[in-house]
């Protein structure tokens, strides 16, 4: 018996290693918590291992990078993780903290599915799946959180990416990974093929074969899924701000 999938992806689970960025800059003469007292310069940056995604710039605003629906599709095929970097500095008494959500699908008509509440929109393959997102550790991805959601976020909420004060001269830079496992199919191809021959002897022999493949939803119409990173400045006298 051979098994396959019935997808447009091939790849199995694999980390991909293309880098793209992502860039939020802000303040580059300096930030201000009062508008009148300038405490440092500031640089914040999130940068995909994905695709070939071109550089995205905010200026003082979250960061959002987009994981395709060609990348999303490939988890038909088994297993991926992908990983992504948070990266930024502040001088003087400055420093920055930052969330990380999994914010929405938008498919290909650019209809937008809200992810807040880790349930994806059905007829997708995010939907017969999860797929979560985590912090590294000492830059490995294992071992994968696990979640009864279809998309759940883990240690996401007020990550510190520099204490206030504390620049040593360069960026400091953080790894994440987004691992995504299909738990379910849409059903189930089977084809049986059979061949019956006689040789020159008039010897009778024949042959079978049973092909199978799960069934997913079509991988041209596979949402892409969104990643928002937010920042935000600390500093040394008024804790946080702006």
């Amino acid at each position: 018996m051979r098994r396959a999938q019935v997808t447009a992806a091939t790849a199995t689970a694999v980390v991909v290693v293309l880098v793209t960025v992502a860039a939020a800059w802000w303040a580059s003469a300096g930030v201000s918590s009062s508008g009148t007292v300038r405490i440092g310069n500031v640089a914040f940056s999130a940068n995909t291992r994905w695709g070939a995604e071109g550089p995205q710039h905010s200026s003082g605003g979250p960061v959002t990078l987009v994981l395709g629906g060609d990348e999303i599709s490939k988890a038909a095929d088994g297993p991926v993780v992908w990983q992504f970097t948070a990266e930024g500095y502040g001088h003087g008494i400055t420093g920055i903290t930052y969330d990380v959500t999994v914010a929405s699908q938008v498919a290909p008509d650019g209809t937008v599915v809200d992810l807040g509440s880790g349930a994806a929109e059905p007829g997708t393959l995010l939907a017969l799946s999860t797929l979560v997102v985590y912090p590294a550790v000492a830059g490995s991805c294992s071992p994968v959180p696990t979640t009864t959601k279809n998309v759940e976020a883990f240690d996401n909420l007020g990550r510190v990416l520099q204490a206030p004060g504390a620049f040593d001269g360069g960026a400091t830079t953080q790894v994440w990974c987004v691992a995504m496992s299909v738990h379910d199919v849409v059903g189930t191809y089977r084809n049986r093929a059979e061949v019956n021959a006689t040789t020159a002897e008039g010897t009778g022999v024949w042959g079978t074969d049973l092909f199978e493949a799960p069934l997913v939803p079509d991988p041209a119409k596979e949402p892409a899924v969104t990643i928002v990173l937010e920042p935000t400045v600390t500093n040394l006298n008024v804790g946080a701000g702006r």
